[in-house]
């Protein structure tokens, strides 16, 4: 069964970028984790329960497991003991593929996260270190797009989606402390899928990126 591990800044980060991809690997029964960083509080709506039992929510509608870590929220940092911290869960969840906030965004803990992820993945591969686990290296690392700045990106690939596209809205609508009375906005970035789709030529997709070549034989059903 092959792995998969998508490493969010915040509860709802993943969700919002590529839980219809999430939710397709998942109904492929791929073994997928959902990592947040952070429990994504303060908010003005929310507290640390409400926000953890949305994204439990979150996750079982979209069938997948979930771990929340304790860096502090606003306060994400590139250092080397979170590269320790993250590089221990790599090696315990021993992924095949990696999904990583992109690293140009508004949110500074999502441009730290990107570089923290990257560094995390090179960090659990090494020998001779007081890290727990046994080493391992990620084959692959993919970036999914930002949903906080209004850029027009290249991505390297598209997922489609559109099977997925109302089981990604519900697991969305799970944080009500974040789009309870923000629903046009959830609509609007929903639209961002149906705008990827028409480029595609399906309903809906979502965007990626990697820096390394993509060998799409390697993944007749798609990603990864």
């Amino acid at each position: 069964m092959r792995k998969i591990l998508c490493i969010g800044s915040h509860p709802d980060d993943v969700e919002l970028a590529m839980g219809g991809t999430v939710a397709s690997l998942s109904a492929r029964n791929y073994k997928v984790l959902l990592l947040d960083l952070s429990n994504g509080e303060p908010t003005p709506s929310g507290s640390v329960a409400i926000r953890m039992q949305e994204a439990a929510e979150a996750a079982r509608i979209l069938g997948v497991q979930r771990k929340t870590l304790t860096l502090p929220n606003r306060y994400i940092e590139d250092t080397v003991d979170n590269r320790m911290l993250l590089a221990a869960e790599i090696r315990a969840f021993a992924p095949d593929t990696i999904f990583a906030p992109y690293a140009l965004d508004a949110h500074p803990d999502h441009i730290a996260a990107s570089a923290l992820i990257g560094a995390a993945r090179f960090y659990a591969k090494l020998s001779k270190t007081r890290l727990p686990h046994d080493r391992h290296f990620t084959e692959r690392l993919i970036y999914y797009f930002p949903v906080h700045l209004r850029i027009h990106l290249q991505p390297s690939f598209l997922q489609n989606i559109s099977a997925y596209q109302e089981q990604k809205k519900q697991a969305l609508l799970s944080y009500q402390s974040q789009f309870g009375e923000r629903r046009i906005l959830l609509e609007k970035l929903l639209k961002e899928n149906e705008h990827w789709g028409f480029l595609s030529g399906v309903d809906a997709a979502e965007p990626f990126f990697q820096h390394e070549p993509v060998l799409f034989s390697a993944w007749p059903e798609g990603v990864p």
